[in-house]
């Protein structure tokens, strides 16, 4: 697994190495930087990529002895994923890794977009915080990292263009940085659910394999084509859910080869108890395996 996440932000990434220049634009300096601590030591990064697709920006430093550290964020400044690879091997032989925690990101690791610059193509940003070996386990072994950058990117054009899960959450703009899947075989109901980096995941409930489109009006009862609504409880290391009741129009549903790509809205309530949140300006346009 630790494997395979490493791969992805490599070949993500690969190539794309920024410039050096000096002078400043839009109050971004145009002087490149990189200043990166790892459990309190400085580490020298001796080069460094940068890449933007779209919405999400991707930067990878990389030190002489062989760490690297990443991060993947969006233009409105929420954190998707932080990676630091070590130099060390586990006691399987492994390379070690540690991931900030998947859930309610902005609790647990502390990462500001100081500045975009989309004319001239620079971004800089500054963070720390603990990642952990498993980013599924808030009690599994930490590492601290600190820093900030100032870069250079390229942009890059990707294969298919617009993809987004986006809603408004009580008025503030919200936007899915992760997913994951959950649920039924084919045939059966399966939940595709969306992380931010704050406490809020939103999901949308299809029959897997299924392409029907149309508006569908839904409920706590409700089975499928729908959305539910949960909140991450930093107390508990657990989802608080809701119950859910509002529409969802699904406009599009494209079949491809193990892979397929819905596109829609939504709006809708959800409560807790005393508790009620209005989520509306619901946009879905997603890729999801099956």
């Amino acid at each position: 697994m630790k494997f395979l996440k490493t791969l992805t932000i490599l070949f993500f990434t690969i190539s794309i190495i920024s410039c050096s220049t000096d002078g400043d634009s839009d109050g971004i300096s145009n002087k490149d930087s990189f200043e990166y601590k790892h459990e309190n030591e400085d580490v020298k990064i001796v080069n460094w990529r940068a890449v933007k697709s779209e919405n999400t920006i991707e930067v990878i430093g990389n030190s002489e002895k062989g760490e690297s550290f990443s991060v993947r964020f969006n233009v409105y400044g929420n954190l998707s994923a932080a990676t630091v690879i070590t130099d060390e091997k586990d006691s399987d032989g492994f390379t070690k890794a540690y991931w900030a925690y998947e859930y309610f990101k902005s609790n647990y690791f502390n990462f500001e977009l100081l500045g975009l610059d989309e004319t001239n193509k620079r971004v800089s940003v500054k963070f720390s915080g603990d990642l952990y070996e498993d980013q599924y386990d808030i009690d599994s072994e930490t590492n601290y990292v600190e820093g900030s950058f100032n870069v250079g990117y390229t942009e890059v054009t990707p294969q298919i263009l617009g993809l987004e899960v986006s809603a408004v959450i009580d008025g503030d703009k919200w936007y899915s940085t992760s997913s994951t899947s959950s649920g039924g075989l084919s045939g059966s109901p399966r939940s595709y659910e969306h992380y931010s980096d704050n406490a809020y995941n939103l999901s949308y409930v299809i029959i897997n394999n299924s392409f029907e489109t149309g508006t569908f009006q839904f409920d706590s009862n409700t089975s499928y084509n729908k959305i539910t609504f949960s909140r991450y409880d930093p107390n508990t290391d657990g989802f608080i859910g809701y119950e859910t009741s509002g529409v969802f129009t699904i406009n599009e549903h494209i079949q491809g080869f193990g892979i397929n790509q819905i596109k829609g809205t939504f709006s809708l309530t959800a409560v807790n108890g005393n508790e009620t949140i209005q989520i509306t300006d619901g946009v879905i346009n997603d890729i999801y395996s099956f």
